[in-house]
């Protein structure tokens, strides 16, 4: 699995786990790879239907990161 798609496929995981509804398609904007192998990166969720939000998934969702706004 590459990078892009193990961020990609850990990003649908936490939405089904938090119940929201499953984007239609996932951009990766930026995608960073951690000195321990980690990955952090920048994401596009697009959905079929308006979401409200923020939505705030990951591990750093209180402290800034996974943070996603809508856009009009």
């Amino acid at each position: 699995m590459t990078p892009n798609e193990a961020l990609v496929s850990d990003v649908q995981s936490e939405v089904l786990r938090r119940g929201i509804a499953m984007p239609t398609h996932i951009e990766i904007i930026e995608l960073r790879e951690g000195p321990r192998g980690g990955l952090a990166g920048r994401l596009r969720l697009h959905f079929a239907a308006a979401v409200s939000g923020p939505i705030m998934i990951g591990r750093t969702r209180h402290v800034g990161g996974g943070l996603f706004s809508g856009t009009e």
